[in-house]
């Protein structure tokens, strides 16, 4: 829940023009680092919804789909997040306490105004990252938001494998393919 009177928040606007970008920036470095190649799971959405404050204002929220990535080190992942996330001065948080087989939880809140980064890392396997804004109002400078279209992954990373994360009838994880310079 967003710290912040929901007309006080950050806009969905301006989470869009900002935030973002910025966040995509990060999740272009890591998956950089990865070879090139990101999973996708679920869809990523843009719609109205309800704050759960006292006053129950309409708003909207955007998430991203949970993206796979492989050949990460907890260094790429500090790098990345010095580099990206440092821009956004209301994310606060970082690294979570490595786990006995080395994984850790990467987390970035907003607190204020209820938006989120999470990276789950896993040493010898897939992390997976996701993002979201919290329930904001808009501002109007995007016009009506009922007919605003969300880029897909191939379009917001046109220059990245992007591949299903987990095949559609087994549920199983799909193997990653090859890195983008690979033969």
């Amino acid at each position: 829940q967003a710290e912040t009177p929901f007309d006080q928040r950050e806009s969905i606007e301006e989470y869009l023009r900002t935030v973002e970008p910025a966040m995509a920036g990060f999740v272009r470095a890591l998956v950089e680092k990865g070879g090139g190649v990101i999973g996708v799971d679920d869809r990523r959405y843009f719609n109205a919804c309800t704050d759960r404050g006292p006053g129950k204002e309409e708003g909207w929220a955007f998430g991203t789909e949970v993206f796979y990535i492989s050949s990460l080190t907890d260094g790429d992942i500090e790098g990345a997040a010095s580099q990206y996330l440092s821009v956004l001065p209301s994310y606060k948080g970082g690294r979570g306490k490595t786990q006995k087989d080395g994984s850790r939880e990467y987390r970035s809140d907003d607190g204020a105004n209820g938006g989120e980064l999470q990276v789950d890392y896993f040493p010898d396997d897939r992390s997976s990252m996701h993002y979201e804004s919290g329930c904001v109002p808009s501002d109007g400078s995007m016009g009506d938001l009922n007919e605003y279209m969300l880029p897909t992954v191939e379009e917001a990373f046109p220059d990245l494998v992007v591949y299903p994360a987990f095949d559609e009838d087994t549920k199983q994880p799909n193997t990653p393919p090859p890195p983008r310079n690979a033969s």
